[in-house]
């Protein structure tokens, strides 16, 4: 219910914001999203690593506004949908359970974020960037063992700085955008805080 909830506010963000996308300078964009958690650094958890591998299992949807189109600002907002998962044998440490034995491990995260990007280089031309997100994550992480299945389910606060590039692709309403993020959702619920990187590939439009 609480992922309904937080789908249809969501939602509701977009609808807000479509009228303006009309009149407004908007980008808007699609990307192929790929995770890592402690494969790379600085994405330990207070309750240790739930997940330690890599992903190429996510999607997410880009929202940039760009107030003066000769400027160096955008603001928007980003959704988007993570998935990792690990066959192991280590000791797991959820909310009320300590399960052992052979576990299949699943690590979901739907962040639902505001940012601010600044933007170098010239209009029309190769841009790098750099930029902040912050707002909510929901973050579910499931262990199954034999029958059973352990989950626990949390909203959590959270921010991502991040790194990226926009190329134009030749005309000037449509461009490739690369770029990765340091997703830091902090504790929820008993849950610690959960910490991994995103890389992420698509293309915006205007």
């Amino acid at each position: 219910m609480r992922m309904l909830k937080g789908a249809l506010a969501s939602v509701a963000l977009l609808v807000a914001f479509s009228g303006e996308a009309q009149a407004q300078d908007w980008w808007w964009g699609i990307t192929y999203n790929m995770s890592a958690t402690s494969s790379l650094p600085g994405t330990s958890d207070s309750d240790g690593n739930f997940v330690d591998d890599f992903s190429f299992r996510g999607v997410g949807i880009e929202a940039r506004y760009v107030p003066d189109r000769g400027g160096n600002l955008s603001y928007g907002f980003s959704g988007s949908w993570n998935v990792l998962n690990e066959k192991t044998d280590e000791v797991v440490h959820l909310p009320g359970a300590d399960l052992s034995g052979t576990q299949l491990r699943y690590f979901n995260s739907i962040p639902l974020l505001l940012n601010a990007h600044y933007y170098f280089g010239s209009r029309g031309g190769i841009r790098p960037y750099a930029g902040l997100n912050v707002g909510t994550y929901w973050i579910e992480r499931r262990a199954d063992v034999s029958i059973v299945s352990v989950k626990d389910d949390n909203w959590h606060l959270g921010w991502a700085p991040e790194l990226g590039i926009i190329v134009p692709l030749g005309r000037p309403e449509v461009a490739l955008i690369a770029n990765a993020r340091y997703n830091w959702a902090f504790s929820a619920g008993g849950s610690g805080d959960q910490k991994y990187w995103g890389f992420n590939i698509g293309f915006m439009y205007r």
